[in-house]
């Protein structure tokens, strides 16, 4: 008698799904980063010439100036994520400038039958800086990461001025020559963010503020003793704060913050777990920045006097610094292969500003004189119209190049007065003049949501503009040497921006279909 075999079990198998991400912070890691530094310097050289034709002579030099650079650099540190989100963190950093700016002033005065001219390069600024911090942050979700960071700063501040100047039938009247360079100590504050791109890469935006200790270095001056007396001074600044806005990468090790599912590199074009946003569509937001710039300009000067007519011109380069804050909207489209493209117009107000003073005093037995002047030159506004031209990563974020025409409000003041003990207001000039101005800007970015809707963004834009000319009139004391009139030529204006915004996504972010592995 035979019995039924027992069923066979049936054995069911879910489809295997994709791992869930490992989201942490926690490791060390190591990055690359750029971005602007500036900030302005006040320095008081002193001279003083025991001997000589004119001795002893007494001269000071006061002057107030702005600096700027671009920097490429470094960091590496570790952070600790706890369980109720909290990230706390150390980190070192250290970045070289690349634009090592100078400004320099040449000067020529001419009379019938005579000239004189004075030429001389100043440069004063960072060689490199760095600095070793605390971060504090927490993760808002485990892709976005804000925090605050101070701790200790260190940088070499290096200086250098020589000028020289030479007459008519006589060659070269006096020399002056000197540099120095020391590494200062100071502070540091700051606040960032960190966002997780893929696999072990994430990017950061961060802002700091730092003060050193001033620097000096010594001026010896020679004089061809038909016109004065050699000496020696030194020149020293007043402590220096810089303002420095800055993006990178990082690259952590051991575990990644999010896991990636393959996809190139570093799991940059890998489609992580969840939906992706779709970039398609309208969008506005608002954004914050830091600029540093150069200004060349010539600046002319005639009036008539008892020989007849005297002409000089000064032609010079100035730094140009400032914050900006605005506004802008703008379309994306994104194909089907990921490609997106848009146009963007935006407009802020603030930006780049150069505010130089100077107060020079020179007393010798019996006489004294001296001379105090101010200009003011940059923007009021700045705005731009771009294309732009992207890639929607598998992980969300969106990096980008745009590029377009630029316009700006200009404005520009100057004023200066000159007397001696004979007559108190020798000269005095006083000029302004403000307009619109057109130029092109190109760039780099990069944008990550960070909520249905919202996203946060990261830019570099250089713009380059027409000068802005700005003429002044003045009066001499003497009446029989007449006014003069000024002109202050603008030959060129461009400016390095980098900047932090966020976008509203009119409709928020559509979800692009998911993508499973099995």
């Amino acid at each position: 008698m035979f019995s039924p075999a027992p069923p066979r079990r049936r054995i069911f198998r879910a489809a295997r799904r994709p791992c869930s991400p490992i989201l942490t912070w926690t490791g060390f890691y190591i990055g690359l980063n750029s971005g602007t530094s500036a900030g302005d310097v006040t320095s008081t050289r002193s001279f003083f010439a025991p001997a000589g034709v004119g001795a002893p002579e007494f001269q000071t030099l006061t002057s107030r100036l702005p600096f700027g650079d671009l920097f490429i650099g470094a960091q590496a540190g570790y952070n600790w994520q706890l369980a109720n989100r909290v990230v706390i963190g150390v980190e070192t950093d250290l970045s070289v400038g690349v634009l090592r700016q100078s400004g320099h002033a040449d000067y020529v005065d001419i009379v019938p039958g005579f000239f004189n001219t004075v030429s001389g390069v100043a440069r004063f600024g960072l060689d490199w800086q760095g600095s070793t911090r605390l971060r504090l942050g927490y993760a808002v979700t485990p892709r976005f990461l804000p925090y605050i960071t101070g701790g200790l700063a260190y940088a070499a501040i290096a200086g250098s001025t020589r000028w020289s100047t030479d007459a008519f039938a006589i060659g070269n009247t006096s020399i002056v020559n000197g540099s120095g360079s020391s590494v200062k100590l100071g502070w540091t504050l700051g606040a960032g963010f960190e966002y997780a791109l893929g696999g072990n890469l994430t990017f950061k935006t961060e802002y700091l503020y730092a003060q050193y200790g001033g620097a000096s270095y010594v001026l010896p001056t020679l004089h061809n003793p038909l016109f004065g007396a050699s000496g020696t001074g030194p020149i020293a600044s007043s402590a220096v704060g810089v303002h420095t806005l800055r993006s990178g990468v990082n690259y952590k090790f051991g575990a990644p913050v999010i896991a990636s599912t393959g996809g190139g590199p570093l799991g940059l074009f890998a489609d992580v777990p969840g939906p992706r946003p779709v970039w398609t569509g309208f969008y506005l937001g608002l954004n914050g920045g830091y600029g540093a710039s150069m200004l060349e300009s010539q600046l002319n000067q005639f009036q008539p006097t008892v020989f007849g007519f005297e002409a000089q011109g000064i032609h010079t380069k100035l730094g140009m610094t400032g914050f900006s804050f605005g506004g802008q909207a703008g379309y994306n489209y994104e194909f089907a292969n990921h490609i997106v493209a848009g146009v963007e117009t935006d407009l802020q107000w603030g930006g780049s500003k150069t505010r130089g003073s100077a107060n020079f005093t020179d007393i010798q037995p019996g006489f004294g004189q001296g001379l105090g002047g101010s200009i003011r030159y940059g923007q009021d506004w700045y705005g731009s119209t771009r294309l732009r031209l992207g890639y929607a990563m598998g992980n969300g974020a969106l990096t980008y190049v745009t590029g377009g025409v630029a316009y700006a409000g200009m404005a520009a003041r100057i004023g200066w007065t000159s007397g001696n003990t004979v007559f108190p207001i020798v000269g005095a000039v006083d000029g302004s003049a403000s307009g619109t101005k057109l130029g092109w800007t190109a760039g780099l970015g990069g944008e990550y949501p960070i909520s249905d809707g919202l996203s946060i963004r990261s830019e570099l834009l250089y713009a380059r503009y027409a000068g802005l000319p700005v003429g002044g009139g003045g009066t001499i004391n003497a009446a029989p040497i007449g006014p003069m009139v000024q002109a202050l030529e603008v030959r060129s204006v461009g400016t390095w921006t980098t900047r932090l915004g966020l976008n509203w996504k009119l409709g928020g972010f559509a979800a692009a279909p998911v993508v499973a592995k099995y």
